[in-house]
């Protein structure tokens, strides 16, 4: 099944503004028309920069079909001129928006293969979608979600992925820390060591979400295991 797309701009509404994280803010967005999406989806926000003209930027969507509002997670860049404008964003303020878009890097819980997904950093908001759609719908599927970040703080909702996989019994949830004396969890870069226990899964679908240096390392690791390119999903982020 094809996920429907949106290529109108809408008028949102901020209706809740949320601390994520280090140099992290969530944006809950109320879109008019809006229905609902496929989880791995993104919107497009159009916003006013300071020297006059309009720029674009994608965010993938972190809340679940289920929602009837859309969440965003945006990591503030202060040289920026999209993310130090949502930043100062408060609740009842309106943006342009355009969405839901994407139909490539989505998973709505109806196939039975295995997932693996792989974020580095911010590079987890879609997979907060499609994790909360599978608790949602009590699915069953083996579900491994390996997320890298400097730190705890710059790694969002790993508090709530982490309650998350406890009850959910098929959910391995992975965080790993390159800069954090403070996590007693593995360390480093994801490597093939640590990704030796998704060796074991018959025809995994693999997403991989982050920049482009994460995204094209991770790749390279998850091929040399074998995995049909077919099954492999990327998504890139600037």
């Amino acid at each position: 099944m094809i996920p429907s797309q949106n290529f109108e701009w809408s008028e949102a509404n901020v209706v809740e503004k949320t601390n994520l994280g280090e140099r992290l803010v969530g944006l809950r967005l109320c879109v008019p028309g809006w229905v609902t999406h496929t989880p791995g989806q993104y919107i497009d926000v159009r916003i006013k920069t300071q020297k006059g003209y309009n720029a674009v930027k994608q965010y993938s969507i972190s809340s679940p079909p289920h929602d009837q509002s859309v969440e965003l997670c945006v990591e503030i860049f202060e040289n920026g001129e999209v993310s130090p404008i949502l930043r100062d964003l408060n609740i009842g303020n309106k943006l342009d928006v355009r969405g839901p878009l994407g139909v490539h890097f989505v998973w709505d819980g109806s196939a039975s293969e295995p997932v693996v997904a792989i974020a580095g950093g911010t590079g987890i908001t879609p997979f907060v979608s499609m994790l909360r759609h599978y608790e949602h719908r009590a699915l069953r599927q083996d579900f491994f979600l390996f997320a890298s970040a400097q730190n705890q703080k710059k790694l969002p909702y790993i508090s709530e992925i982490m309650s998350l996989a406890k009850k959910a019994t098929a959910v391995t949830f992975v965080p790993v820390m390159t800069r954090d004396s403070t996590w007693d969890g593995p360390k480093g870069r994801i490597d093939a060591v640590l990704l030796r226990q998704i060796l074991k899964l018959k025809n995994p679908l693999v997403y991989i979400c982050g920049s482009t240096s994460f995204v094209e390392h991770v790749v390279d690791l998850v091929v040399k295991f074998g995995f049909s390119q077919n099954n492999i999903r990327t998504e890139f982020f600037i």
